[in-house]
Order: C-alpha cells, then sequence, then structure tokens
C-alpha cells in the first residue's frame, strides 16, 4: 500500500494529472484585435495593420501576407492543419505541415493576430481570451484559425525533454537499479 501511495505522490509532483494545456494560454506574440473577419479584410489591409505594428514596435520589417490555411470550427483537420478544442472551444492547440509566421483567432465580430517570430512554429496555442474586449466575462468561443505564411525551411529539431519527463525517467532507473540490487543480495 505505501508503494501505491509513493507512486500517486510521484505522478502529482511530475504534473502527471495536469492537463497539457492548462499553462499555456496562447502562443506567439499578441498583436493585437480588429473588428470585422480577417478572411474579409483583404490581404493589403491586413498587411498594413501588421506592418504597422512592425514599425510601432520598433522592429525594422515589411511583410506581405500569405495564407496557408483555415479551419472554421468545430472541424478539427485539412490537409494542412489540425485545431483542438478546450474550455467549451475558447482555447485549443494547434499543428501545421509547415512552420508559419502568423495566425488569426476570429470569434464573434473580431479577430486577434499573433506573430510567432521569423522562424515561425509549426505548433501552439490559441485562445479567444482577445476577443470581446469590451466584456471580459464574454469570451466567445472560435468561428476559425487561420494560419499565415508558410516557411519552406523547418526550424531545426529542438526538443527538449520536460523536467517532469526527466524525473519520471530518474526514478524508474532508481527503481530498476533496486531492483537489481535486491536480487544479487538474495
Amino acid at each position: 500500500m505505501k508503494k501505491i501511495y509513493i507512486i500517486l505522490i510521484l505522478m502529482a509532483v511530475s504534473g502527471f494529472f495536469t492537463p497539457s494545456h492548462a499553462a499555456d494560454t496562447f502562443s506567439g506574440t499578441y498583436m493585437g484585435t480588429w473588428e470585422g473577419n480577417d478572411s474579409n479584410y483583404g490581404v493589403d489591409k491586413l498587411e498594413s495593420i501588421i506592418n504597422e505594428w512592425f514599425s510601432t514596435s520598433g522592429i525594422d520589417r515589411s511583410i506581405e501576407l500569405d495564407p496557408y490555411s483555415k479551419i472554421d470550427a468545430p472541424k478539427t483537420l485539412n490537409n494542412f492543419m489540425t485545431v483542438t478544442y478546450f474550455d467549451g472551444n475558447k482555447s485549443g492547440e494547434w499543428n501545421t505541415l509547415k512552420p508559419v509566421e502568423f495566425y488569426s483567432v476570429k470569434g464573434a465580430n473580431e479577430f486577434a493576430f499573433y506573430w510567432l517570430g521569423v522562424e515561425g512554429a509549426s505548433s501552439g496555442f490559441w485562445s479567444t481570451e482577445h476577443l470581446s474586449t469590451k466584456n471580459l466575462k464574454n469570451i466567445p468561443q472560435i468561428s476559425h484559425l487561420t494560419t499565415w505564411n508558410p516557411l519552406d525551411t523547418p526550424p531545426p529539431n529542438t526538443n527538449v525533454p520536460e523536467p517532469a519527463t526527466m524525473l519520471l525517467l530518474g526514478f524508474g532507473l532508481m527503481g530498476l537499479a533496486g531492483m537489481g540490487r535486491r536480487t544479487i543480495k538474495k
């Protein structure tokens, strides 16, 4: 019975019982929220907004937008992207085949735009928390998620093991060593 308690404590400490999306609500740098629909704004108008944001943020950069993929909720996948939904369709995760530099989240009568940096990303978290800024208690559900500016070269694989994974691996190795030691003593 004591072993079961130890295992449960280790699982709780390592974060085994917490959902993976709990720590992050959105990926990238929030650029702003605008009224309307990103799909109807027109690429020229969106480029103007983003280039102005770069300018006022002190970033010497001018971009041309290239839509990559769009998924309307509650659909979860198409040929280029998958989207998952949490919290009553108010947050979730996205994954693309190619890294992208921007994504936008549309809900109610607004959309929010996010920048993932010049290296982009092929996965991340999304949220509608920046929508309905007039009434923060009434955050809307997502209407659709759009990704922009696919990058031809994926960033180098930089997977780093999570501390909880390393902790569990360490405890597993210690357990195996203890079992081996017990067998040798017998």
